[in-house]
């Protein structure tokens, strides 16, 4: 039973290290770069947290996995830009990157599966970062790092993903916690979202390619609907034949549950019972796309008056 018991562990470490498919570490250092260099100040950033039982999974937040790659809740990220001092232009903090990863948590782990910790003495390189450390270290490495903001001088920056009016985003609860332990001095506090917007509008050829994966996926599912459609099939065999057509192509979820209506329901976009028998001489409604490493495929495929004979 022990000699099972750790096959089973060493099958599952590959995970940890994201067994899904994704870019190369370098491009996500790239980018952690560049929005460094854009904020010119200190960029901290929160990844989603699970929120119970999910049919799908975890999902990582976007803006924190476009930084990362990284697909396990519960991590910060910490940026510092590089400082030059004003004197003669020498370098006064040198480009600084610390991925906090939660401890373990060994009842849900029995669950979930093994997860990177950053006692892992390769964590560093399983993750793709320069340095990884405790989140439990967030605070008190927030306070050393960070600037005091003494006066006179002016308050430092600190960019985070901020939720605006009464929204929430991963960062709300993290960043009222931090204020409450006096993690950040006198700080002047500014979204990283309008940043990270212009970096992602520019697509690179490395998210292109996932995304031509996902239309390719898309399109394919609606052929294999179209062909799978008949007068006494039921609107939820399609949708399941539709969500497995993505999986089966190397896409990780749909985008959204698929939309399936037939006859009077061809017509409502969002319908959601996909439980109708078709008939013979009736409209059918498909509109579904997958997502392949966060970005998704947009496909509407409007079918009117298909005509089949009942086999």
């Amino acid at each position: 039973m022990r000699k099972i018991a750790c096959l089973l562990l060493a099958l599952a470490l590959p995970a940890l290290s994201g067994a899904l498919e994704k870019q190369p570490p370098a491009v996500y250092r790239a980018r952690r770069q560049a929005l460094a260099e854009k904020a010119g100040a200190a960029v901290l950033m929160f990844a989603a947290v699970e929120q119970g039982e999910s049919l799908y999974g975890f999902r990582q937040d976007n803006n924190f996995y476009y930084l990362t790659g990284w697909t396990e809740p519960g991590a910060a990220l910490l940026i510092l830009a590089e400082q030059k001092s004003s004197a003669a232009n020498e370098t006064a903090g040198a480009y600084t990157e610390i991925l906090f990863l939660p401890a373990h948590n060994l009842i849900r782990e029995k669950f979930t599966g093994p997860k990177l910790t950053a006692d892992n003495p390769q964590a560093a390189r399983l993750a793709g970062v320069d340095r990884v450390d405790a989140l439990d270290k967030l605070r008190d490495l927030l306070a050393e790092l960070l600037p005091r903001g003494e006066l006179p001088a002016p308050a430092p920056k600190l960019y985070a993903d901020l939720a605006a009016d009464d929204a929430e985003s991963p960062a709300t609860l993290p960043l009222a916690w931090l204020r409450r332990a006096n993690a950040f001095g006198r700080v002047s506090m500014l979204d990283a979202k309008p940043l990270l917007k212009a970096m992602r509008m520019v697509k690179d050829a490395g998210e292109m390619e996932f995304i031509r994966k996902a239309v390719a996926a898309s399109d394919e599912a609606h052929k294999a609907a179209m062909k799978a459609m008949k007068p006494g099939i039921n609107e939820r065999e399609i949708s399941a034949l539709m969500q497995f057509e993505f999986e089966k192509r190397g896409c990780e979820r749909p985008a959204y549950a698929p939309i399936v209506g037939s006859g009077p329901f061809s017509t409502v976009l969002h319908y959601d019972a996909d439980d109708r028998q078709m008939q013979r001489d009736r409209a059918q409604l498909e509109r579904a796309c997958c997502a392949v490493r966060l970005p998704a495929a947009l496909q509407n495929a409007p079918k009117p008056e298909i005509r089949t004979r009942a086999s």
